[in-house]
């Protein structure tokens, strides 16, 4: 049974990788409404139903002036992230620990300006953790990293399976 559907299951996690990197522009655009009520009011935070709307700049960061938009929304696990651009497109999404925003963790998804998909990964406890998928601007596939695994040969060390050699450089042969 399991032979059956492993076949299925790579063909379903080939395809969803490629649909979302493929994905069209996202864009929220009730985010623009939000941005335009905060920038009219000359506030830098509005709340509205359970919704904290936040002003922030390009890098993501609180700003009076920032044309970003953060939305946090609070959850049992902690708080779920989106942040728009100025055009409402998608830049950002993901959930943090705290309320201040500053320990990532869990499944996140950063866009380029035109929406489409920039980079998806996880990060465990505020630090980047499994694999990391990144995607140029129209799309196509760049090159995946892995973060938190340890190497093999590594952990054959720690546990004492393996050791490294020495090297010796000429001066020091010299000296023997």
């Amino acid at each position: 049974m399991t032979r059956k559907l492993l076949p299925y299951a790579f063909l379903f996690a080939t395809l969803s990788g490629h649909l979302a990197a493929h994905a069209q522009h996202s864009t929220v655009p009730a985010d623009l409404d939000r941005m335009a009520q905060l920038q009219h009011s000359g506030r830098t935070v509005l709340v509205d139903h359970g919704v904290r709307y936040e002003r922030v700049n390009a890098a993501f960061q609180p700003s009076p002036t920032g044309d970003h938009l953060r939305a946090v929304t609070t959850t049992e696990q902690g708080y779920e992230v989106r942040i728009t651009g100025p055009t409402g497109s998608l830049r950002m999404t993901g959930a943090y620990r705290d309320a201040d925003l500053h320990v990532a963790h869990g499944a996140f998804a950063y866009h380029h300006a035109n929406g489409r998909l920039e980079s998806t990964g996880a990060y465990m406890d505020g630090v980047k953790h499994g694999i990391w998928s990144r995607f140029d601007t129209e799309g196509r596939a760049l090159a995946e990293r892995c973060y938190g695994v340890v190497e093999p040969e590594a952990m054959m060390e720690v546990n004492g399976w393996a050791s490294r050699a020495t090297t010796v450089d000429r001066a020091s042969a010299s000296r023997r």
